[in-house]
């Protein structure tokens, strides 16, 4: 009785290694394993983009990714090949570093422009009373850069905030003039909300 249970065990063996090789056609015999243990076992699978992906890394860059992921979207799509050492060295990197800095620079300026055009503050304020009337010290433009910088961490310079009056708790609407991430030398304007809340 045991030698059909390890017959029928060797056909599931071999037939999952017959899928797993229709699946990646371009992998050889020796590496189709590594991929298995990758799949079966939750492991990460390094792929190489040979594409710029903006947030994920320039071409050439080597990923440690989930295994559907880097089959199914990065390979799959062209975006990527599997990390073998032909491909290591078939796709190495050979962008100058100064060209890197620029295209990282501009992802950057990208993500600080698609936070700002969401973005809320809070700044916090003591009520105090004026003529038997509760008010607030003004916020200043200082504070709400600040608040800006420490919340998420973009560097904006004071005066190019354009403050309403504020004069009791509440939320306002704020402006920020900030250079295009793309023209930098073209300013776009962005809304903000503010939060002024009473300080605990």
């Amino acid at each position: 009785l045991a030698f059909p249970r390890v017959k029928v065990f060797a056909m599931l063996v071999a037939r999952l290694g017959r899928l797993l090789r229709h699946e990646h056609p371009i992998l050889s015999a020796a590496q189709a394993p590594s991929v298995m243990q990758a799949r079966w076992t939750h492991r990460k699978l390094d792929v190489i983009l040979i594409k710029d992906i903006q947030d994920r890394g320039l071409a050439g860059d080597v990923l440690s990714v989930a295994p559907g992921f880097g089959r199914n979207y990065l390979v799959n799509n062209k975006l990527a090949v599997y990390a073998t050492p032909i491909n290591r060295e078939k796709y190495k990197k050979t962008m100058p570093e100064e060209e890197q800095e620029k295209i990282l620079a501009l992802w950057k300026r990208l993500r600080e422009a698609k936070k700002l055009k969401k973005m809320q503050v809070t700044v916090k304020r003591d009520l105090i009373t004026v003529k038997d009337k509760e008010t607030i010290k003004p916020v200043t433009q200082r504070e709400v850069a600040a608040a800006i910088q420490s919340k998420h961490k973009i560097r904006v310079p004071p005066t190019n905030l354009l403050l309403p009056e504020m004069q009791a708790l509440g939320t306002y609407e704020v402006m920020l003039f900030h250079p295009d991430p793309v023209k930098q030398e073209e300013m776009e304007m962005y809304k903000l909300t503010l939060h002024v809340k009473a300080r605990e």
